[in-house]
């Protein structure tokens, strides 16, 4: 009896103390992917353009997060990290010219939703090209933000930029890991 005990001990005891320390956060904000796209129709300055140039980014919340109304922003930065353009919110976009999407009104669970920013000529000018596009996923309590292509978040100025970098998982008891930017994943 007793060395079944001790056996079932073990096999218990074991894994409890080789597992990774899980993140804790309560920030239910996330950035999935971003990407660059051209095949998609959108609403540019109230005017429909196909083809248009633009940056897709999944969000999603990780949690129900009630009534509350979160944001998605972008801001698109110059080799020198200078700030060339903002938009505060995403742009209504259609893949096949019969449905249409925009921000959604209400954020489901774990379901991801796409968003899309246009690359604006004002973005594309010789010498003020964009390098670097920061989207900024949140509310007024949590954001989270990323980097395309990954950069360190600490290196760039945005009105988010201290929520998002205090939002950043850290493991308990610990400070934050990541001071200046987001893990890599």
């Amino acid at each position: 009896m007793k060395i079944l005990l001790s056996t079932l001990l073990f096999l218990v005891a074991v894994p409890v103390l080789f597992a990774e320390e899980t993140p804790i956060s309560d920030n239910p904000f996330e950035v999935k992917t971003i990407q660059r796209t051209v095949k998609i129709w959108a609403s540019i300055n109230n005017a429909w353009k196909g083809n248009a140039p633009c940056i897709q980014a999944e969000v999603r919340v990780n949690r129900d997060i009630g009534a509350s109304k979160p944001y998605v922003r972008a801001y698109f930065f110059d080799r020198e990290k200078n700030l060339l353009e903002s938009f505060k919110g995403p742009i209504e976009v259609s893949e096949n010219q019969s449905s249409y999407t925009a921000m959604p009104a209400f954020f489901k669970p774990h379901q991801p939703n796409k968003v899309c920013f246009p690359i604006t000529e004002r973005s594309t000018q010789p010498g003020k090209t964009w390098s670097r596009v920061i989207i900024v996923f949140g509310d007024k309590d949590h954001a989270t933000a990323e980097c395309f292509p990954k950069d360190e978040l600490g290196n760039f100025d945005f009105p988010e930029k201290d929520l998002a970098l205090k939002s950043v998982p850290k493991p308990s008891g610990q400070a934050a890991p990541f001071p200046g930017g987001t893990p890599a994943r």
